[in-house]
């Protein structure tokens, strides 16, 4: 927030000053925390790539964040279907899950060594993981089977030793294809690869065409899961990409939001919960606010968009 608020010219603070000891403070917790496999954007370390990321760069935070990168990137595990990332999240053996999502998965991973691409020396690591990561996806994209309505081209959650994955209709920001499309979009433009960003455009199509409950999960307002977060999701595809599909999407699930959001206020969805982003009304006056703003505000960074 103070990064924001910074780069923004609202406040007068020298950030890297005041915020030493605390900057300090996060790179030791985030190497700890790495040893451990907990390292989950939300929750562990690299949220705090993703923070010193979103600095201006100095000296200091630039040393921090490559050193971090580097560690991240040792801890890739290295299968012959390309990387993929263990994450302890809260239960013993949550680690050994395989799991795709962007708010605690390997898109979200990728998604923030993307967004250290510019920023840091470790280029062609970054690339040659963020790449293996994308071709350890490709390996388990599906068939969609509309005769059994089975929407979706990727899984979001497995064990590694699984025989059989299934891929839950779930689309949203946290889980789901959309995921996928904004991974192959950035790393199609940061590699220069054409191929990667007509898989994304093939992909994003598809999803255009799911509506309704069934297709989506999409029960409520809510950003994490719900309308409002999809309609965030699909701004930021049309800002990547100037597809006129990607902006009528939007259209489409800012006016669901506001449907979703009578019915969610009368049943009391958001009563204790009203100062919450991801599962309160936060996330979803966030994205409201974007879509009557003259210009792109800076809060949606925070959630990779």
């Amino acid at each position: 927030m103070m990064s924001v608020l910074q780069q923004e010219g609202f406040v007068d603070f020298d950030i890297d000053r005041e915020f030493a000891d605390l900057d300090e403070s996060l790179f030791n917790m985030a190497l700890h925390q790495m040893d451990e496999d907990f390292i989950d954007y939300l929750h562990g370390a690299i949220g705090v790539i993703h923070y010193f990321t979103c600095r201006k760069p100095s000296p200091d935070t630039l040393r921090r964040l490559d050193q971090l990168i580097g560690a991240l990137c040792d801890r890739a595990v290295r299968k012959d279907a390309g990387y993929w990332f263990r994450n302890y999240l809260v239960r013993t053996g949550e680690e050994d899950y395989i799991n795709f999502g962007l708010s605690h998965g390997l898109s979200g991973i990728l998604l923030i060594l993307l967004n250290a691409y510019r920023l840091s020396v470790h280029k062609d690591l970054i690339e040659k993981v963020v790449r293996e990561g994308i071709r350890f996806i490709r390996k388990y994209k599906m068939d969609i089977d509309y005769s059994n309505e089975e929407y979706s081209f990727f899984p979001t959650l497995f064990r590694q030793e699984a025989t059989e994955i299934t891929a839950p209709n779930r689309l949203g920001w946290c889980y789901g294809d959309l995921n996928q499309v904004l991974l192959f979009y950035r790393a199609g433009e940061a590699f220069g690869d054409r191929e990667l960003t007509g898989l994304a455009d093939l992909i994003g199509a598809q999803t255009l065409m799911r509506k309704d409950q069934r297709s989506t999960l999409v029960v409520d307002s809510s950003f994490c899961h719900g309308a409002s977060g999809l309609a965030q999701f699909y701004r930021q595809l049309y800002a990547e990409r100037s597809l006129l599909a990607y902006k009528e999407a939007y259209e489409y699930w800012t006016e669901r939001t506001l449907i979703y959001l009578e019915k969610d206020m009368a049943g009391g969805l958001y009563d204790g919960k009203e100062h919450q982003l991801l599962d309160g009304l936060v996330g979803v006056g966030f994205s409201l606010l974007s879509y009557i703003s003259d210009r792109k505000l800076g809060w949606s960074r925070s959630l990779l968009l």
